[in-house]
Order: C-alpha cells, then structure tokens, then sequence
C-alpha cells in the first residue's frame, strides 16, 4: 500500500514495548535478505524506506554480533532509504547513527507513546517522490533473565 500518515500511525499503535535484548544487527540482515529482494518483490524504480526502531543498545554478549554499520551496508548498497527511530534513554545515539541513511534520518523519543508525533515528520521525509511499501514487523527478543 501507500506510505501514509494514517498507516504509519496505525501500525505504530499496535508496537508494544517487548522486554529483552536488541538484535538489529539481525533484523538488518533479515531485512538484507528477506524483504529488499526481488523475490520478495523489490523493484528498483520504487523507493524503498526502513524504519528501524531500537528501544535499547545492541547487544553483542549473546553470541556473534556484527557491527550495525556494516549489517546496515548492504541495504543501503541497494537504495535502501533507513530511518533509524531511537526509543527511551537507552539508546545509543552513535548506533543509530551507524544504521541510519544520513543524519537527517536519525530520531529519539523519550517513550513508545511519543512515537506518534513523529509520524508526520518521517512520512514527510520519506515521501519525496512516489513511494510504494509493504509493511513487516518483526520482533527477536529473549528475556532478559537468564536462566
């Protein structure tokens, strides 16, 4: 469907805050291989936008990690446009940095509830020309007690 303001803020209603640690250097890489794909419909002609949404730091203690620079370098080989959206005081401004297109596309809030009075501004932002999206959201937690 088309990127909207209505729609964004639709599915950013239905995010809830999923306790557990921050794998984007996973979600980059499933987003990599899995939905930027041809198979998967990608066409070049057509814009393409990620929102990324990190509510903490990445965690690199539970096995292999990959820097989120480079899991965030083939999307945006190819055309990617990567909004990085920071959430809580948790977050790392450098990592956020690292996965987003530029700094234009870096953004905190202080809370999940703040998230949609930043709708507009990413929807503005990412709607430069004709922009077509499927949307996928993916959640990769594990409880943060160990056990």
């Amino acid at each position: 469907g088309k990127l909207t303001s209505a729609n964004v803020k639709t599915l950013l209603n239905r995010v809830r805050h999923q306790r557990g640690y921050t794998f984007a250097d996973k979600a980059l890489t499933l987003a990599n291989q899995q939905l930027f794909t041809k198979k998967a419909g990608m066409r070049i002609a057509v814009k393409k936008v990620l929102l990324v949404l990190m509510h903490g730091r990445q965690t690199t203690h539970k096995g292999p990690a990959t820097p989120l620079n480079r899991a965030a370098q083939g999307l945006k080989d190819k055309g990617v446009e990567i909004w990085a959206l920071g959430v809580g005081d948790e977050v790392s401004r450098a990592e956020l940095i690292d996965v987003a297109s530029d700094l234009d596309k870096v953004i905190t809030v202080g809370s999940f509830g703040a998230m949609k009075g930043i709708v507009d501004e990413v929807v503005i932002g990412a709607c430069k020309g004709n922009v077509e999206m499927r949307w996928c959201v993916a959640f990769s937690t594990l409880p943060t007690k160990e056990k």
